[in-house]
């Protein structure tokens, strides 16, 4: 399960994942919607807080989808430019 995914079912705001991870909310925020790399200790820290419902692949996954939509939409300003 994604971290964006785990905090709505789990209905904990991004300050109390916090706490409990004890990694900034911003981040937290920015991790799940895969703006920001993860490190291993943060990955790891997230996965024990949320007993393994989220893993360093499902933070992957966040991150390198966002990577793909970034790329395409340079790929498009490109494109547009050259017209």
């Amino acid at each position: 399960m994604e971290l964006l995914d785990y905090q709505k079912v789990t209905k904990l705001t991004w300050r109390a994942l916090e706490k409990q991870i004890g990694v900034k909310h911003s981040n937290l925020n920015a991790i799940a919607h895969g703006r920001r790399d993860c490190s291993q200790k943060t990955a790891r820290a997230i996965e024990d807080k949320t007993s393994g419902a989220v893993t360093a692949n499902d933070l992957n996954k966040a991150r390198r989808r966002f990577l793909e939509e970034e790329a395409k939409r340079y790929a498009a300003s490109q494109s547009e430019a050259r017209a």
